[in-house]
């Protein structure tokens, strides 16, 4: 273990206090950088980070532990710091995370869980906000979501049954915010089943963003979802 001098060394305390301070000016942290969503390839649950990791620095653990811990700071501190700022969550999904990732991590969020060396990791307070984003910049070539993107949709494109391609249209960047479309909703109801109807749009809060600079990605996702 390695402790920062003027802290306890019995693990209780895992933020300075400048962090804390800090985070507090703000309402809300948004965790795209903390999940290294732009390069997480994630698609388990199986594949996250965990608190019990010797390190929680994303660039050290791709160096040094290759496909392990590459996912980002474990959930379960993003979770802590915001209970301690008070700060509503932005979580930022990986794009290939699948339905029982996200289902675990609804999970994870409403009732916190115990390590598998007895620790107790908290969930979220109740009166925080969760803010759900799928991927980032999903239009934004020059990061690894939008490739990964376009293998998702080209998958989808296969079975002729899929949502994305209802009318048998397949252009490409329109079907690729149509699948974005379709996983923020999937993403969204696999949250209500967790905490419930009452909570969604309230507490709960799925995002889709879109670019000022081009709202045609943004026509094409609510005009699916209508």
């Amino acid at each position: 273990h390695l402790y920062r001098p003027g802290y306890p060394v019995d693990g209780s305390v895992t933020f300075t206090n400048e962090l804390r301070a800090a985070v507090k000016k703000f309402q809300v942290i948004r965790f795209m950088e903390w999940n290294d969503t732009n390069n997480n390839p994630s698609q388990k649950w199986s594949e996250r980070t965990l608190p019990e990791y010797s390190t929680q620095d994303i660039t050290l653990k791709n160096a040094i532990l290759s496909d392990k811990g590459r996912g980002g700071v474990a959930y379960e501190y993003m979770i802590e710091l915001c209970n301690e700022a008070d700060c509503d969550m932005w979580i930022t999904i990986p794009p290939n995370a699948d339905d029982e990732y996200i289902s675990n991590l609804a999970k994870l969020i409403h009732y916190g869980r115990k390590g598998a060396d007895g620790k107790e990791y908290a969930p979220l307070k109740s009166n925080l906000k969760v803010y759900l984003e799928y991927g980032n910049e999903m239009w934004n070539s020059s990061f690894y979501c939008m490739q990964w993107l376009g293998k998702l949709y080209n998958s989808a494109k296969l079975d002729s049954n899929h949502p994305v391609i209802y009318d048998g249209n397949t252009e490409p960047y329109r079907g690729l915010y149509r699948y974005v479309a379709w996983r923020t909703v999937g993403i969204s109801n696999i949250f209500r089943r967790e905490f419930g109807d009452s909570q969604m749009m309230r507490r709960i809060r799925p995002l889709m963003e879109g670019q000022s600079a081009c709202t045609i990605w943004m026509e094409y996702a609510l005009e699916f979802i209508e």
